[in-house]
Protein backbone atom coordinates (compact mmCIF):
# COMPACT_ATOMS: atom_id res chain seq x y z
CA UNK A 1 0.00 0.00 0.00
CA UNK A 2 2.76 2.39 0.98
CA UNK A 3 4.69 1.69 -2.20
CA UNK A 4 1.67 2.45 -4.37
CA UNK A 5 1.06 5.71 -2.49
CA UNK A 6 4.70 6.64 -2.87
CA UNK A 7 4.47 5.97 -6.61
CA UNK A 8 1.41 8.19 -6.97
CA UNK A 9 3.06 10.95 -4.95
CA UNK A 10 6.17 10.76 -7.12
CA UNK A 11 4.11 11.00 -10.29
CA UNK A 12 2.24 13.99 -8.92
CA UNK A 13 5.49 15.69 -7.96
CA UNK A 14 7.03 14.93 -11.37
CA UNK A 15 3.97 16.37 -13.09
CA UNK A 16 4.16 19.58 -11.06
CA UNK A 17 7.87 19.90 -11.78
CA UNK A 18 7.30 19.41 -15.50
CA UNK A 19 4.59 22.06 -15.42
CA UNK A 20 6.90 24.53 -13.69
CA UNK A 21 9.62 23.84 -16.25
CA UNK A 22 7.23 24.45 -19.16
CA UNK A 23 5.99 27.68 -17.56
CA UNK A 24 9.59 28.78 -17.03
CA UNK A 25 10.35 28.13 -20.70
CA UNK A 26 7.30 30.14 -21.72
CA UNK A 27 8.10 33.10 -19.45
CA UNK A 28 11.86 33.18 -20.10
CA UNK A 29 12.00 32.22 -23.77
CA UNK A 30 8.68 32.52 -25.59
CA UNK A 31 7.17 35.58 -23.91
CA UNK A 32 10.19 37.87 -24.54
CA UNK A 33 10.44 36.60 -28.10
CA UNK A 34 6.87 37.45 -29.05
CA UNK A 35 6.89 40.65 -27.02
CA UNK A 36 9.84 41.87 -29.07
CA UNK A 37 8.07 40.93 -32.27
CA UNK A 38 4.96 42.80 -31.15
CA UNK A 39 6.94 45.92 -30.26
CA UNK A 40 8.63 46.00 -33.65
CA UNK A 41 5.41 45.64 -35.61
CA UNK A 42 3.28 48.55 -36.80
CA UNK A 43 0.34 49.61 -34.69
CA UNK A 44 -1.97 50.42 -37.61
CA UNK A 45 -4.27 47.43 -37.72
CA UNK A 46 -7.69 48.94 -38.39
CA UNK A 47 -10.35 46.68 -39.83
CA UNK A 48 -10.32 48.47 -43.17
CA UNK A 49 -6.56 48.01 -43.62
CA UNK A 50 -6.84 44.41 -42.53
CA UNK A 51 -9.59 43.82 -45.04
CA UNK A 52 -7.66 45.41 -47.92
CA UNK A 53 -4.44 43.58 -47.08
CA UNK A 54 -6.14 40.22 -46.87
CA UNK A 55 -8.09 40.72 -50.11
CA UNK A 56 -4.90 41.80 -51.89
CA UNK A 57 -2.96 38.71 -50.84
CA UNK A 58 -5.75 36.26 -51.53
CA UNK A 59 -6.73 37.97 -54.77
CA UNK A 60 -3.28 37.35 -56.20
CA UNK A 61 -3.96 33.69 -55.69
CA UNK A 62 -7.48 33.50 -57.05
CA UNK A 63 -6.85 35.54 -60.19
CA UNK A 64 -4.67 32.74 -61.54
CA UNK A 65 -7.31 30.13 -60.84
CA UNK A 66 -10.00 30.56 -63.47
CA UNK A 67 -12.52 28.44 -61.60
CA UNK A 68 -12.06 30.06 -58.20
CA UNK A 69 -15.45 31.41 -57.01
CA UNK A 70 -15.87 34.51 -54.85
CA UNK A 71 -17.93 32.34 -52.51
CA UNK A 72 -14.81 30.38 -51.59
CA UNK A 73 -12.95 33.60 -50.75
CA UNK A 74 -15.84 34.61 -48.55
CA UNK A 75 -15.77 31.27 -46.76
CA UNK A 76 -12.05 31.63 -46.01
CA UNK A 77 -12.38 35.13 -44.55
CA UNK A 78 -15.53 34.25 -42.60
CA UNK A 79 -13.87 31.19 -41.07
CA UNK A 80 -10.91 33.31 -39.97
CA UNK A 81 -13.17 35.95 -38.43
CA UNK A 82 -13.38 38.66 -41.09
CA UNK A 83 -15.79 39.54 -43.92
CA UNK A 84 -15.47 40.40 -47.60
CA UNK A 85 -17.54 42.51 -49.98
CA UNK A 86 -18.55 39.89 -52.53
CA UNK A 87 -19.82 42.51 -54.98
CA UNK A 88 -16.22 43.53 -55.78
CA UNK A 89 -14.14 41.36 -58.07
CA UNK A 90 -10.54 41.64 -56.77
CA UNK A 91 -9.21 40.34 -60.09
CA UNK A 92 -10.59 43.39 -61.90
CA UNK A 93 -10.03 45.96 -59.18
CA UNK A 94 -7.58 48.65 -60.25
CA UNK A 95 -6.62 49.11 -56.60
CA UNK A 96 -4.82 45.75 -56.53
CA UNK A 97 -1.38 45.85 -58.24
CA UNK A 98 -1.36 42.28 -59.53
CA UNK A 99 1.83 40.81 -60.91
CA UNK A 100 2.26 38.52 -63.87
CA UNK A 101 3.76 35.74 -61.77
CA UNK A 102 1.95 33.09 -59.79
CA UNK A 103 1.20 33.85 -56.12
CA UNK A 104 3.72 32.94 -53.48
CA UNK A 105 2.70 34.22 -50.08
CA UNK A 106 -0.17 34.82 -47.69
CA UNK A 107 1.21 36.61 -44.63
CA UNK A 108 -1.23 37.80 -41.97
CA UNK A 109 0.80 38.14 -38.78
CA UNK A 110 -0.59 39.61 -35.55
CA UNK A 111 -4.00 40.66 -36.88
CA UNK A 112 -5.96 39.04 -34.03
CA UNK A 113 -8.10 36.83 -36.25
CA UNK A 114 -10.55 35.09 -33.86
CA UNK A 115 -11.79 32.31 -36.13
CA UNK A 116 -10.49 28.98 -37.37
CA UNK A 117 -8.17 27.73 -40.08
CA UNK A 118 -10.12 27.21 -43.26
CA UNK A 119 -9.87 24.01 -45.34
CA UNK A 120 -10.84 26.26 -48.28
CA UNK A 121 -7.26 27.52 -48.47
CA UNK A 122 -6.66 24.51 -50.72
CA UNK A 123 -8.37 26.56 -53.43
CA UNK A 124 -5.30 28.79 -53.47
CA UNK A 125 -3.66 25.97 -55.33
CA UNK A 126 -0.38 27.78 -56.10
CA UNK A 127 0.19 28.99 -52.56
CA UNK A 128 3.79 28.49 -51.41
CA UNK A 129 4.01 30.29 -48.06
CA UNK A 130 1.38 30.63 -45.33
CA UNK A 131 2.14 32.74 -42.23
CA UNK A 132 -0.62 33.34 -39.67
CA UNK A 133 1.64 33.99 -36.70
CA UNK A 134 0.18 35.39 -33.48
CA UNK A 135 -3.54 35.53 -34.08
CA UNK A 136 -6.39 34.02 -32.04
CA UNK A 137 -7.08 31.19 -34.43
CA UNK A 138 -8.52 28.06 -32.84
CA UNK A 139 -9.78 24.71 -34.00
CA UNK A 140 -7.71 21.99 -35.59
CA UNK A 141 -5.16 21.75 -38.39
CA UNK A 142 -7.07 21.03 -41.63
CA UNK A 143 -6.11 17.68 -43.11
CA UNK A 144 -7.33 19.01 -46.46
CA UNK A 145 -4.18 21.15 -46.75
CA UNK A 146 -2.29 17.95 -47.56
CA UNK A 147 -3.24 18.44 -51.22
CA UNK A 148 -1.41 21.79 -51.51
CA UNK A 149 1.52 20.45 -53.49
CA UNK A 150 3.30 23.81 -53.91
CA UNK A 151 3.24 24.71 -50.20
CA UNK A 152 6.78 25.18 -48.89
CA UNK A 153 6.24 26.97 -45.58
CA UNK A 154 3.58 26.84 -42.84
CA UNK A 155 3.96 29.22 -39.88
CA UNK A 156 1.21 29.10 -37.26
CA UNK A 157 2.92 29.95 -33.94
CA UNK A 158 1.19 31.71 -31.04
CA UNK A 159 -2.42 30.80 -31.78
CA UNK A 160 -5.00 28.64 -29.95
CA UNK A 161 -4.88 25.61 -32.19
CA UNK A 162 -5.85 22.24 -30.72
CA UNK A 163 -5.93 18.59 -31.77
CA UNK A 164 -3.24 16.55 -33.44
CA UNK A 165 -0.99 17.03 -36.45
CA UNK A 166 -2.88 15.34 -39.32
CA UNK A 167 -1.10 12.25 -40.59
CA UNK A 168 -2.19 13.37 -44.05
CA UNK A 169 0.36 16.20 -43.85
CA UNK A 170 2.98 13.59 -44.64
CA UNK A 171 1.98 14.26 -48.27
CA UNK A 172 3.30 17.84 -48.14
CA UNK A 173 6.58 16.75 -49.69
CA UNK A 174 7.47 20.27 -50.90
CA UNK A 175 7.39 21.59 -47.33
CA UNK A 176 10.67 22.89 -45.95
CA UNK A 177 9.41 24.93 -42.96
CA UNK A 178 6.83 23.90 -40.33
CA UNK A 179 6.34 26.08 -37.24
CA UNK A 180 3.54 25.18 -34.78
CA UNK A 181 5.09 26.72 -31.67
CA UNK A 182 3.01 28.02 -28.74
CA UNK A 183 -0.36 26.41 -29.39
CA UNK A 184 -2.47 23.78 -27.60
CA UNK A 185 -1.69 20.91 -29.96
CA UNK A 186 -1.55 17.42 -28.49
CA UNK A 187 -1.21 13.72 -29.27
CA UNK A 188 1.67 11.81 -30.79
CA UNK A 189 3.87 13.02 -33.61
CA UNK A 190 2.64 11.09 -36.68
CA UNK A 191 5.17 8.78 -38.28
CA UNK A 192 4.02 10.08 -41.68
CA UNK A 193 6.00 13.28 -41.08
CA UNK A 194 9.07 11.18 -41.78
CA UNK A 195 8.15 11.47 -45.47
CA UNK A 196 8.94 15.20 -45.43
CA UNK A 197 12.46 14.74 -46.75
CA UNK A 198 12.74 18.39 -47.83
CA UNK A 199 11.93 19.77 -44.38
CA UNK A 200 14.72 21.97 -43.03
CA UNK A 201 12.98 23.57 -40.01
CA UNK A 202 10.62 21.79 -37.60
CA UNK A 203 9.43 23.80 -34.60
CA UNK A 204 6.94 22.18 -32.20
CA UNK A 205 7.81 23.90 -28.90
CA UNK A 206 5.30 24.83 -26.20
CA UNK A 207 2.46 22.44 -26.98
CA UNK A 208 1.09 19.31 -25.34
CA UNK A 209 2.61 16.60 -27.52
CA UNK A 210 3.17 13.20 -25.92
CA UNK A 211 4.72 9.82 -26.65
CA UNK A 212 7.93 8.62 -28.25
CA UNK A 213 9.38 9.93 -31.46
CA UNK A 214 8.71 7.50 -34.33
CA UNK A 215 11.77 5.99 -35.97
CA UNK A 216 10.46 7.15 -39.35
CA UNK A 217 11.57 10.70 -38.49
CA UNK A 218 15.15 9.55 -38.93
CA UNK A 219 14.70 10.17 -42.65
CA UNK A 220 14.45 13.96 -42.20
CA UNK A 221 18.17 14.37 -42.74
CA UNK A 222 17.91 17.84 -44.27
CA UNK A 223 16.81 19.42 -40.99
CA UNK A 224 18.85 22.45 -39.96
CA UNK A 225 16.62 23.49 -37.05
CA UNK A 226 14.74 21.23 -34.61
CA UNK A 227 12.93 22.73 -31.60
CA UNK A 228 10.57 20.67 -29.43
CA UNK A 229 10.81 22.37 -26.01
CA UNK A 230 8.06 22.45 -23.36
CA UNK A 231 6.10 19.33 -24.27
CA UNK A 232 5.25 16.02 -22.59
CA UNK A 233 7.26 13.57 -24.69
CA UNK A 234 8.40 10.28 -23.22
CA UNK A 235 11.29 7.90 -23.76
CA UNK A 236 14.91 8.70 -24.51
CA UNK A 237 16.34 11.38 -26.75
CA UNK A 238 16.10 9.89 -30.28
CA UNK A 239 19.46 8.47 -31.30
CA UNK A 240 18.89 9.38 -34.94
CA UNK A 241 19.26 13.09 -34.17
CA UNK A 242 22.98 12.36 -34.09
CA UNK A 243 22.72 11.38 -37.78
CA UNK A 244 21.21 14.69 -38.92
CA UNK A 245 24.45 16.07 -40.31
CA UNK A 246 22.85 19.32 -41.54
CA UNK A 247 21.49 20.25 -38.10
CA UNK A 248 22.54 23.72 -36.92
CA UNK A 249 20.15 24.43 -34.04
CA UNK A 250 18.79 21.92 -31.52
CA UNK A 251 16.54 23.10 -28.69
CA UNK A 252 15.30 20.66 -26.04
CA UNK A 253 14.09 22.73 -23.07
CA UNK A 254 11.94 20.63 -20.69
CA UNK A 255 10.72 18.20 -23.35
CA UNK A 256 9.85 15.32 -21.06
CA UNK A 257 12.50 13.18 -22.74
CA UNK A 258 15.15 11.38 -20.70
CA UNK A 259 18.85 10.79 -21.17
CA UNK A 260 21.32 9.68 -22.09
CA UNK A 261 21.99 12.34 -24.68
CA UNK A 262 23.39 10.53 -27.74
CA UNK A 263 27.08 11.37 -28.11
CA UNK A 264 26.57 11.83 -31.85
CA UNK A 265 24.66 15.05 -31.15
CA UNK A 266 27.69 16.69 -29.56
CA UNK A 267 29.81 15.84 -32.59
CA UNK A 268 27.55 17.18 -35.34
CA UNK A 269 29.88 19.42 -37.35
CA UNK A 270 27.17 21.83 -38.54
CA UNK A 271 25.71 22.33 -35.06
CA UNK A 272 26.24 25.84 -33.68
CA UNK A 273 23.35 26.18 -31.19
CA UNK A 274 22.68 23.40 -28.64
CA UNK A 275 20.26 23.92 -25.75
CA UNK A 276 19.12 21.10 -23.46
CA UNK A 277 17.57 21.53 -20.02
CA UNK A 278 15.56 19.65 -17.39
CA UNK A 279 16.34 16.08 -18.41
CA UNK A 280 16.49 13.02 -16.18
CA UNK A 281 18.69 10.02 -16.82
CA UNK A 282 22.43 9.64 -16.70
CA UNK A 283 24.38 11.95 -18.99
CA UNK A 284 28.11 12.19 -19.54
CA UNK A 285 29.94 15.04 -21.20
CA UNK A 286 31.65 13.75 -24.35
CA UNK A 287 35.35 13.81 -24.87
CA UNK A 288 34.86 15.66 -28.15
CA UNK A 289 32.54 18.54 -28.95
CA UNK A 290 31.94 20.24 -32.29
CA UNK A 291 34.07 23.39 -32.39
CA UNK A 292 31.38 25.16 -34.44
CA UNK A 293 29.09 25.41 -31.40
CA UNK A 294 28.60 29.04 -30.36
CA UNK A 295 25.68 28.62 -27.95
CA UNK A 296 25.81 25.77 -25.43
CA UNK A 297 23.20 25.32 -22.67
CA UNK A 298 23.23 22.15 -20.54
CA UNK A 299 21.20 22.97 -17.44
CA UNK A 300 19.66 20.51 -14.98
CA UNK A 301 20.48 17.49 -17.15
CA UNK A 302 22.08 15.28 -14.50
CA UNK A 303 25.59 15.46 -15.92
CA UNK A 304 28.37 13.42 -14.32
CA UNK A 305 32.07 14.21 -14.20
CA UNK A 306 33.96 17.48 -14.41
CA UNK A 307 33.43 20.24 -16.92
CA UNK A 308 36.09 19.53 -19.55
CA UNK A 309 38.89 22.07 -19.80
CA UNK A 310 38.46 22.47 -23.56
CA UNK A 311 35.11 24.17 -22.92
CA UNK A 312 36.93 27.30 -21.76
CA UNK A 313 38.97 27.36 -24.97
CA UNK A 314 35.94 27.37 -27.26
CA UNK A 315 34.73 30.62 -28.84
CA UNK A 316 31.28 30.52 -27.26
CA UNK A 317 28.80 33.39 -27.36
CA UNK A 318 26.58 31.83 -24.68
CA UNK A 319 27.56 29.20 -22.14
CA UNK A 320 24.87 27.85 -19.82
CA UNK A 321 26.44 25.38 -17.40
CA UNK A 322 25.60 25.37 -13.71
CA UNK A 323 28.28 23.80 -11.54
CA UNK A 324 25.70 22.50 -9.07
CA UNK A 325 24.04 20.47 -11.84
CA UNK A 326 27.16 18.34 -12.18
CA UNK A 327 28.38 15.48 -9.99
CA UNK A 328 31.97 14.34 -9.80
Amino acid sequence: MWSSRFSVMNKGKAGRQAGRRRRRFHSQVLAPKYATEAASSTSSSSSSCLFCYFVFLVAIGICFSAAFPMDALGEITTAMGDTINRSVDPCKSKNLPLSDSRPAKTILKMYSFPGKLSPKLVDLRFLEELDLTRNYLGGTLPKEWASMKYLRSISLPANWLTGEIPKEWGSLTSLNHLDLEANQLSGNIPSELGKLFNLTELILSSNKFVGNFPEELAGMKNLTEFRISANNFSGSVPHFIGDWTQLQRLELYATGLEGPIPTGIFQLEALNDLRITDMNGANFFPENLSHNIKILVLRNVNMSGRIPSFIWEMKLIVLGLKEEDWTC
